[in-house]
């Protein structure tokens, strides 16, 4: 499992520049400089746990620092709540890297707390994983304003989760 995760981090985070548009920070449709060193997202969508065959409503906010306007790169942090039979909350950080001006990768560690039943008397105990998340996304800019949908695959012990969803988001 380390070296599935180790093989699709140097995939994703391998030297992609010769996608990469020069203009990449310069102006939308309309004209106006978007570029923003800071943007704030707001998530809503869905975690389907491969292994266990469920889907839970998901909500979710990331926050992401891009280097230079001359860079594709950013760092970002993340969380996210899943609402399933016990709420579950992911928090973490990530490496971003925009392919082009509206797609863009990820990929980072970061930790689950779930709460777990004991037996079947109905108490349930808080349990901490660590997790390796990789994702891409896809972007449509209104000025300061950005909408466009995600996804995640989370590899936490031996179970892989897709997170799927919608992002809205907002450069300041």
């Amino acid at each position: 499992m380390k070296n599935i995760v180790l093989i699709i981090s140097i995939i994703i985070f391998s030297p992609f520049g010769f996608f990469a548009q020069s203009e990449n920070h310069e102006t939308s449709l309309d004209g106006e400089n978007h570029f923003h060193y800071n943007h704030f997202a707001l998530f809503s969508g869905a975690s389907t746990l491969f292994e266990g065959n469920q889907t839970s409503f998901t909500l979710g906010a990331d926050y992401v620092r891009y280097f230079s306007p001359e860079s594709n790169f950013a760092v970002g942090i993340y969380t996210e709540a899943i609402f399933a039979h016990h709420t579950e909350w992911i928090f973490g950080t990530f490496l971003a890297y925009e392919i082009t001006e509206h797609l863009w990768i990820r990929s980072g560690p970061g930790i689950e707390i779930l709460q777990e039943e004991i037996g079947h008397t109905g108490e349930t105990e808080s349990k901490t994983e660590f997790l390796y998340r990789v994702g891409a996304g896809y972007v449509f800019h209104f000025g300061k304003f950005s909408i466009g949908p995600s996804v995640d695959l989370d590899f936490v012990r031996s179970s892989t989760t897709l997170v799927w969803g919608v992002n809205f988001e907002m450069g300041f």
